[in-house]
C-alpha cells in the first residue's frame, strides 16, 4: 500500500486498491438470457461479441490480482486498455437492452438464466479467501460500476508512480489522472450505484459515502500536483507567488478536511473501520501539513510587503501547527493506524520537523528586528486577514 515515490510530496500519496473477481464464463448465460428473453436478438447473431466479453472479462481477473499489491503487475498485463474495452462492451450491452437493473433481475430473465457477477471489496484484507466478501449481482450496471472502480485505482497509481512529478508533463499527468479518477467516483455514486444494487445493500467499497471519501481523496491529490506545479513555477516567475501558493495551500488542507469528514461517517466506521481510521488519519496529517504550509507561504507574503508584525503572527502558527501535528503523529489513535495508513510517515514527519525549524528560525530574526527597527504591532492571528483556498480541480481558473 504505500509507495516509496520520488522524495517529495508523492511519497504521501494514496493509490485506491483494486476490486478482484473470479474467472467466470460470461457468455453462457447472456446466451442462455439472449435465447429466452431478448426480443429481437439470437445467440448466432452476436456468438463472437460474447465470446470477447468473456474472454476479456476472463483475462481481467487474471491481470488484477490483488487489491493492494496488483497495480503494476495489472499495467503490465494491458489490464487499462482492457478495461476500458470491457466498459465500451458493456455499454452496448446497455444499449441493447440487457439485463442493467438488480430491481427487475426477477422480471427480466437475469435469475432464470443465472446471471451472477461476484466481486470482492476493494479494502476487504487480502489474505482472506477469494470467494469471502464477494457481492454477487445480476445485473450489468454492477459490472460496469466494478470496471471504472478498477479503471479509477489505476489511474490513482498512475498518477503517483508513473508520472515524473519532477517535470511539466508528469505533473499535468498527475492532475488529469486524479481529475479522471474523481469523475469516474462521481459517476459511479451518482449515477450507477443504484441500478446496480437495486434494494440489496452495495458492497462497503460501492457505498455512497465510501466513494464520497475516495472522490474527495483524488481531489485533494490533484490540488498536490497543482500546488508542486506552482512551486516549482515560483522559483523562475519574476514576481513572488507566494500568496498564490498559500491559497493551493489551503485548497489541499480543504479537500483533505472533506476526506477526514468522510471517513467519520457512521456507516463508514461501521462497514469500514480499519480503512475509515486510516484514511481519516492521513488526511487529518495532510490537512495539518498545508495549513501550516499556507500560514508561513503567506507569513513570507507579509514580509514582502513589509507587514512585519503579521508576518511575526502568521510564523508563530507555523510552530504551533507543526508541533501539533507531530503530537498527533506520535499519538497512539495514529500509531494504531500506521501500518494501514497509506503514506510514508517518515516523509511527513520529515516535512513537519524542517517546517518547524525554518519558521522558528525566521521568527526569532524576525522579532529582533521588529524589536529594534520596525515596532509593528502583534496582532492576534484572528484579526489577520484570512486565507481564502484556491480550488483548481473543481473551479479552474483561467
Amino acid at each position: 500500500k504505500n509507495l516509496n515515490l520520488n522524495k517529495s510530496s508523492r511519497i504521501m500519496l494514496i493509490v485506491l486498491p483494486l476490486k478482484t473477481s473470479k474467472r467466470y464464463d460470461l457468455s453462457r448465460p447472456l446466451t442462455l438470457w439472449i435465447d429466452n428473453f431478448h426480443p429481437y436478438i439470437q445467440p448466432q447473431m452476436c456468438r463472437d461479441d460474447l465470446i470477447r466479453l468473456a474472454s476479456l472479462r476472463n483475462c481481467l481477473t487474471e491481470s488484477i490480482g490483488t487489491p493492494y499489491h496488483g497495480h503494476e503487475a495489472a499495467m503490465a498485463d494491458r489490464a487499462m486498455p482492457d478495461l476500458h474495452e470491457y466498459h465500451a462492451c458493456l455499454l452496448d450491452c446497455g444499449l441493447r437492452n440487457f439485463p442493467c437493473t438488480e430491481k427487475d433481475v426477477s422480471s427480466n430473465g437475469a435469475l432464470v438464466a443465472d446471471l451472477k457477477l461476484s466481486w470482492k471489496s476493494a479494502f476487504v484484507n487480502v489474505d482472506q479467501e477469494l470467494d469471502a466478501n464477494m457481492t454477487v449481482r445480476s445485473n450489468l450496471t454492477y459490472e460496469r460500476s466494478c470496471v471504472l472502480w478498477n479503471i479509477a485505482a489505476l489511474e490513482s497509481y498512475c498518477a503517483a508512480v508513473h508520472e515524473d512529478w519532477k517535470t511539466k508533463d508528469g505533473r499535468a499527468g498527475a492532475l488529469r489522472r486524479y481529475g479522471i479518477a474523481a469523475a469516474i467516483l462521481k459517476h459511479i455514486r451518482l449515477n450507477l450505484i443504484d441500478d446496480a444494487n437495486g434494494d440489496d445493500g452495495c458492497s462497503p467499497d460501492l457505498s455512497p459515502q465510501c466513494l464520497h471519501m475516495c472522490e474527495r481523496l483524488m481531489l485533494a491529490q490533484g490540488q498536490m500536483a497543482c500546488y508542486e506545479a506552482a512551486k516549482i513555477r515560483s522559483l523562475t516567475a519574476n514576481q513572488p507567488m507566494h500568496n498564490l501558493l498559500a491559497k493551493l495551500a489551503v485548497g489541499v488542507a480543504d479537500f483533505y478536511n472533506e476526506v477526514l469528514k468522510a471517513s467519520q461517517d457512521n456507516e463508514m466506521l461501521g462497514r469500514l473501520p480499519i480503512t475509515s481510521r486510516s484514511y481519516g488519519a492521513h488526511a487529518k496529517v495532510m490537512s495539518m501539513l498545508y495549513q501550516s504550509r499556507s500560514q508561513y507561504l503567506e507569513s513570507m507574503a507579509d514580509k514582502s510587503q513589509r507587514a512585519f508584525g503579521y508576518e511575526i503572527v502568521r510564523l508563530s502558527k507555523v510552530t504551533s501547527m507543526c508541533t501539533e501535528g507531530l503530537d498527533f503523529m506520535g499519538s497512539s489513535s495514529f500509531v494504531e493506524t500506521a501500518a494501514t495508513t497509506e503514506g510514508d510517515v517518515g516523509n511527513m514527519k520529515q516535512s513537519f520537523d524542517l517546517l518547524k525549524r525554518v519558521a522558528n528560525e525566521r521568527k526569532i530574526a524576525a522579532e529582533k528586528d521588529n524589536r529594534e527597527i520596525y515596532h509593528d504591532d502583534i496582532l492576534d492571528l484572528k484579526h489577520l486577514p484570512i486565507i481564502q483556498g484556491q480550488d483548481l480541480m473543481r473551479k479552474p481558473v483561467p
